[in-house]
């Protein structure tokens, strides 16, 4: 992504209605990677409006915790 640490303001009601939008897509998921029920990150898929790129997708992953030695190696 573009927006460098602290840039992007993301509030709580906002993020709800951006995965509403995504849940009601065809061409588009979001999947979660949690280990002990604690959120370890995230990947959006998004599929393109025009039916020229509906068969391609945008994707956003964010895996900040990754790196933590307790993560590694663990499948995720």
């Amino acid at each position: 992504m573009l927006w460098e640490a602290g840039e992007r303001k993301v509030d709580f009601e906002n993020q709800a209605k951006r995965i509403e939008a995504i849940k009601k897509r065809d061409n588009s998921t979001i999947l979660v990677a949690e280990q002990s029920k604690e959120l370890v990150g995230f990947l959006f898929a998004m599929g393109g409006d025009a039916i020229r790129i509906k068969h391609s997708v945008y994707i956003v992953w964010e895996f900040q915790q990754i790196t933590e030695d307790r993560y590694r190696n663990k499948g995720v």
